[in-house]
């Protein structure tokens, strides 16, 4: 089969498998009732479509998701109309490019891993040279010549370049021929002639380190890890936090793509510019970005730099770009306010009392369980839930242990500039909601939602390093080695020991790897019926769909109501009813300045004429507030959650609002 007939069965394979994920990441999000946020994302993104690109007249709410989620809403809504199905599509459309980027961004580390002897650091200096590209295999691998040299074969031979460049071949049974073996070849750097052990082919351009099968080997495996990692969210609030409207989630989208540019094109100079509007682009609709991608990238590469002490490479104008980044989201939100557009509050950013830190933690550990599936409702038979979560947990105890390898090469100075940015990402996510006043209950597990996608990234990249050591022994020879045959061989007791360790070694590292992508095709199968053969229940459409059927039946169109009940039931009736938002204030109801537009409260404009109150939230209106300012309705409806008050007068006169 050609390469190119094997690339086009490959693409195709992937397509089918992305419809595939997006029908069953489309039912699951079905399973979630969509309640106001979501809603109010979509009147805003119709609004932004049907002539006021600026929003102007809307207060959104301190995560304004303006450039990112409201454009997206505003693309499918050509075609659904404002719905609620739309969010759901949304939703799905969200998770399914989370997932394809992280899987990408994982088995990118294969991608130009191949180091030649020009880009070797100079002896006894440990220091790489100073290029945009140094992020090749000697990135976080800082090991020397002859351990990259290092060969292993399935027939449980090995080939060991020594110190004293000669290559010594060793069998299971002990036996051990060394040969001199050297080749020459000549530094970019310095034009001098070196000496090194060879482990590898003169056709491969004097190439050290993995080869193809390597790289392709290595990218699957890193692939398949991060898929089985992040393919089925769990049921309850892992949907609601995965698959609903939007949250924090769909911010690891620009996180994502800012990191696979870094990967993938960090020998072009538009590089820190395009990350730094990538960042932006992501900031001004959600300002986590600041916390858990500018101020990643700024501490590591800033850190870099200093070990280097190369302040114009690449790793200082990535500093700069993630400064950069901040600047011009703030300053594009500024603008925009400025010539009279969209109004966004600021988050407050504060942080709790040192005595609060160990329960936060505790609570932060069960919202991680939560996105790593290990803690689940009780949808199932009590034994298949302990199945899936069996199933879900390897992944989460190899994201801790990848975590944590990680974070020690960060501060060792060693780690690949990806790796340390993903980390040091995943400890501001965590961090900042365990030191702040955020809220801290199961519900808030959406503040830390991009740290998932990231953990799963960062775990199928420590495998593959692991994988690319010498002592492992489980990826393929590198192409093109000199056959172990063909060397000259004479005995050699001690190169003999020392070989035969390294044989046992890696026959541990082999039959380790054997076990781990028997665990791994077991967690993938077990994903894979999930996805086919678990169809969660579809919600209801809206929260308060029985009060939304009341109210068109009695031919109610537009009125006040608590906030969670008002602008999913203008969207989950398709706008033949409205429900703007309230407050209770001082013994009356008042506008609120969240998720809504001015024109919303004008009485010139509309004819209010009933109140929807929810029973268990007298934050946003209680049935005493309605009688004090309106009297007595002339129709009183009572529900198990709301009660409705109807009456035969414009409420909107003389109604005030918070803004």
């Amino acid at each position: 089969m050609s390469n190119r007939r094997r690339a086009s069965l490959i693409v195709a394979a992937c397509l089918l498998a992305a419809v595939g994920l997006f029908l069953a990441y489309l039912r699951m999000a079905r399973a979630v009732t969509v309640n106001s946020d979501g809603a109010s994302n979509a009147l805003q993104a119709w609004d932004l479509f049907h002539g006021n690109p600026l929003l102007r007249g809307w207060t959104l709410s301190d995560v304004s998701f303006y450039p990112t989620e409201l454009i997206q809403y505003g693309l499918i809504q050509l075609v659904t109309g404002v719905t609620t199905d739309q969010i759901h599509v949304a939703a799905a459309v969200t998770w399914l490019l989370v997932v394809v980027m992280a899987v990408w961004l994982a088995c990118s580390i294969t991608r130009n891993r191949t180091t030649t002897l020009a880009d070797r650091p100079k002896p006894g200096t440990g220091d790489r040279p100073a290029t945009d590209g140094d992020d090749a295999s000697t990135t976080g691998d800082r090991t020397d010549v002859a351990s990259d040299l290092t060969a292993s074969a399935a027939d449980g031979t090995a080939t060991t370049a020594t110190a004293d460049g000669t290559a010594a071949t060793a069998t299971a049974d002990g036996t051990a021929a060394t040969a001199e073996v050297t080749a020459t070849g000549r530094t970019a750097a310095t034009g001098q002639s070196r000496t090194v052990p060879v482990g590898f082919s003169s056709s491969a351009g004097l190439r050290v380190g993995a080869g193809e099968q390597r790289g392709a080997a290595g990218g699957w495996l890193a692939a398949a890890i991060t898929l089985a990692i992040l393919a089925v969210p769990a049921p309850g609030l892992g949907y609601q936090t995965l698959l609903s409207s939007p949250n924090h989630t769909g911010s690891a989208v620009p996180l994502l793509l800012a990191w696979l540019l870094v990967e993938l094109v960090r020998d072009r100079a538009w590089l820190p510019y395009v990350v730094a509007t990538v960042l932006a682009w992501g900031a001004l609709g959600d300002p986590l970005i600041t916390f858990v991608g500018a101020a990643p990238l700024v501490i590591v590469t800033a850190l870099r730099a200093l070990r280097r002490r190369d302040f114009r490479g690449l790793d200082a104008r990535l500093a700069i770009a993630g400064l950069a980044s901040v600047a011009m989201s703030h300053a594009g939100i500024w603008l925009i306010e400025r010539v009279g557009g969209l109004h966004a509050p600021r988050p407050p950013i504060q942080l709790s009392p040192v005595s609060e830190w160990p329960d936060r933690a505790a609570t932060v550990g069960r919202m991680a369980a939560i996105l790593f599936g290990t803690t689940r409702p009780a949808v199932h038979a009590r034994w298949v839930e302990g199945v899936l979560q069996a199933v879900h947990l390897p992944g989460l105890v190899l994201a801790i242990v990848a975590l944590s390898l990680t974070v020690i090469a960060v501060l060792r100075g060693t780690a690949d500039r990806v790796d340390a940015v993903l980390a040091v990402a995943i400890v501001c996510d965590i961090g900042a909601e365990i030191v702040s006043t955020l809220p801290i209950d199961l519900l808030a597990t959406r503040e830390i939602a991009p740290a998932l996608p990231m953990s799963a990234v960062l775990a199928g990249r420590l495998i593959v390093r692991w994988l690319r050591s010498p002592a492992s022994g489980a990826l393929p020879p590198v192409p093109g080695a000199i056959p172990r045959t063909s060397i000259a061989a004479s005995v050699s007791i001690p190169a003999a020991n020392s070989v035969r360790n390294g044989v046992h070694g890696v026959v541990a590292g082999q039959r380790l790897a054997r076990a781990g992508r028997g665990l791994l095709a077991v967690v993938l199968a077990a994903q894979l019926v999930t996805l086919v053969a678990y169809a969660p229940p579809r919600a209801e459409p809206i929260e308060g769909q029985e009060a939304a059927n009341w109210l068109l039946q009695q031919g109610l169109r537009y009125g006040l109501g608590s906030y969670w009940v008002s602008n999913n039931i203008t969207v989950g009736t398709s706008r033949k009813v409205t429900v703007v938002p309230t407050l209770s204030g001082p013994g009356k109801l008042v506008g609120m300045c969240w998720q809504t537009h001015d024109d919303m409260y004008d009485a010139a404009k509309h004819d209010a004429r009933f109140v929807l109150l929810e029973k268990q939230r007298p934050m946003y209106g209680t049935p005493a507030d309605v009688l004090q300012q309106y009297g007595q309705p002339i129709t009183r409806r009572d529900f198990p959650a709301y009660v409705i008050f109807v009456y035969d007068r414009n409420l909107l006169d003389g109604f005030t609002t918070t803004c």
